[in-house]
């Protein structure tokens, strides 16, 4: 008799169970861009809330090579972006150190393996040296990523063009991130997104 009227009760609970096992194993949904940052996720209720995950952290795939290398040789924090612009979607970027040390690291950002900063397979650069930052002839101030202050220095073009040039101090030295005749906008978001991958 008392087994009859709990027979009841044990089948709500086993319906309770089922419920929340559907629930937790509903279809979800992620968008990432080719930094492989998942930048949000897509829930059955039809909300898109952003997710930072543990990728996002990480430097761009260009620079996977020589990380180890860099972290190994330099004393300095290592400030590698995460994001780079789109040329490295449409054709080979290739991240060459040029100068490595205790205090200071050089990577050259260039379109051919055996690039010795040439003009024409030149990229970019981007660097890193203990230190303050002195604050850069004709440089334009600006605010950066977590409200640090940053300077950008155009490209200057006679026969070939130059680096445009953004730079901060962050940590125990000074950064910058170069682009040859670089577009400001995304030399920013370039130096955001190193700020924001620093561990």
């Amino acid at each position: 008799m008392n087994t009859f009227r709990l027979a009841p009760v044990k089948w709500m609970a086993l319906l309770m169970v089922v419920t929340l096992a559907a629930c937790q194993d509903a279809p979800v949904s992620r968008s990432s861009v080719s930094s492989g940052v998942s930048t949000s996720q897509e829930f059955s209720g039809g909300a898109t809330p952003p997710v930072l995950t543990a990728e996002a952290k990480l430097p761009h795939g260009v620079f996977a090579p020589i990380l180890s290398e860099l972290n190994q040789k330099t004393q300095l924090p290592v400030v590698l972006p995460s994001w780079l612009p789109e040329e490295t979607e449409t054709s080979p970027v290739f991240a060459i150190p040029t100068e490595v040390s205790a205090s200071e690291y050089q990577v050259l950002l260039a379109f051919s393996a055996d690039c010795n900063g040439g003009t024409a397979c030149r990229w970019g650069e981007v660097s890193g040296q203990m230190g303050p930052l002195t604050a850069p002839e004709g440089g334009e101030s600006i605010t950066l990523a977590q409200g640090i202050k940053g300077y950008f220095v155009p490209a200057t073009c006679g026969a070939n063009c130059s680096d445009a040039v953004v730079m901060w101090e962050q940590a125990e030295g000074h950064y910058r991130v170069g682009l040859k005749a670089g577009d400001k906008e995304e030399l920013i978001e370039m130096a955001n997104s190193a700020i924001a991958a620093t561990p």
